[in-house]
């Protein structure tokens, strides 16, 4: 989901992703579930970009794909969309980091089992 929100005072990012969902779509993410992926200095705003991914459970996913501020794109429709260069970018890394982090989990459960 792509989210734009302001940090408070001493507000981390992973504080203002939460706040954020949970203003806009009323859905509480345990903070131990957000993990920063990168971040920048954006000219244009003045200030930084904090890209981080938040891992939901089936049935937060259930519920946020009854909701109307939801709309779900497949990384394949990314390119079609009307985004900024930089906000496409952000996705790919982010989908690259996000699915590097699956397959490091997927292989520690198969080395435990």
């Amino acid at each position: 989901m792509l989210f734009r929100g302001k940090g408070h005072h001493k507000e981390t990012p992973a504080m203002v992703l939460q706040r954020v969902l949970e203003k806009i779509l009323q859905v509480r993410i345990p903070l131990q579930h957000v993990y920063p992926i990168y971040d920048y200095a954006d000219s244009e705003i003045e200030g930084n970009h904090f890209i981080t991914y938040a891992v939901v459970k089936d049935t937060m996913q259930k519920k946020l794909s009854r909701n109307p501020a939801v709309k779900w794109v497949a990384f394949k429709q990314i390119p079609k969309l009307k985004l900024s260069e930089q906000t496409k970018q952000d996705i790919i890394v982010g989908q690259r980091v996000i699915n590097l982090a699956n397959r490091l989990s997927e292989e520690k459960i198969q080395a435990t089992q």
